[in-house]
């Protein structure tokens, strides 16, 4: 299941970064982001109170896929967000140089940008995907807090250590 889910949330993160629309609409998809945020964590509150007035005491199983779930779903929202306000930057220093730089348009960095706006932007589109994709697998993939049976953290005499288990 764990692999499953890492593949679903990589590909619907894939799926959003691929869709996220130009222009005006670009902050209309913000705000709908902006908001979402929120509403996740509302609904993981209600949903644990839930779980806790009902009596049922979950899996340690369910409390890490519940955590992971979360976790994925506001890594999804975060890293689209940071997309579009990255995209928006390098659109306001293009607007901001044709504006009130008009004279050093064909100078170096200025020029680069301007010829280059639109893989810049993929660039900001694969850097949070590729960072997302890391996060998943670190969420889904990575081992949890006392899953793993080949080393052994303790205290003993006030010092930590470390023991291989076969």
């Amino acid at each position: 299941m764990r692999y499953l889910m890492f593949i679903l949330f990589t590909v619907i993160h894939l799926a959003m970064v691929l869709k996220i629309p130009e222009g005006a609409m670009k902050f209309k998809y913000l705000k709908y982001m902006a908001i979402a945020i929120p509403v996740v964590f509302a609904i993981a509150a209600l949903s644990a109170l839930v779980i806790k007035a009902t009596g049922h005491v979950p899996s340690a199983h369910f409390k890490n896929t519940f955590f992971s779930v979360v976790l994925s779903v506001l890594t999804v929202l975060l890293l689209n967000c940071m997309i579009i306000i990255g995209a928006y930057m390098v659109d306001r220093v293009l607007g901001f140089h044709q504006a009130h730089n008009a004279g050093n348009l064909n100078r170096f960095p200025v020029n680069f940008v301007m010829k280059n706006h639109i893989n810049i932007k993929t660039g900001i589109k694969m850097f949070f995907f590729l960072g997302a994709v890391l996060m998943f697998y670190g969420t889904w993939l990575g081992s949890k807090p006392g899953s793993s049976p080949l080393l052994v953290v303790g205290r003993v005499e006030g010092k930590i250590a470390q023991k291989n288990c076969p």
